[in-house]
Formats: structure tokens, C-alpha cells, sequence
């Protein structure tokens, strides 16, 4: 199997098709910046909204779990 070095891919590629590559490379990269940047954000969202628990809830559930350990 022959390595592909830039010598061969002179020889093998003209300038159009690496440029279609070039440009192909491109749009695959900027695509997956914009999935991750969008599951990022997916992820900052849902994290905010688990932050935004009722405290009253919260020290509710701690005085009955207070109140059951003590007896």
C-alpha cells in the first residue's frame, strides 16, 4: 500500500478537485462547531433549569429527613 504523501496527491488530484476537498473540509468543520456549540448550549439550558429548584421544597425534605433520623 503506497503512503499518501503530498508528492502523490499532486500527481493523482488536480487543483479543482483539491480545492472541492479543501472547501468540502471546511463545511464539515464549521458544521460540527455549530453541532457542538448548539449541544453546548442545549446543555447550559437544561443545567439552568435544574439550578432553579424551589428552595422551600428543599428545606422541606431536610427538616422531614431531620425529623425522621432523630426518633
Amino acid at each position: 500500500m503506497t503512503a499518501m504523501t503530498n508528492r502523490t496527491l499532486d500527481r493523482t488530484l488536480s487543483r479543482l478537485d483539491r480545492q472541492k476537498l479543501s472547501a468540502m473540509g471546511l463545511v464539515l468543520t464549521t458544521a460540527l462547531l455549530l453541532v457542538m456549540a448548539g449541544v453546548a448550549a442545549g446543555n447550559a439550558s437544561r443545567g439552568n433549569q435544574t439550578a432553579s429548584t424551589d428552595t422551600g421544597t428543599v428545606k422541606a425534605e431536610m427538616l422531614e429527613r431531620t425529623l425522621v433520623a432523630s426518633r
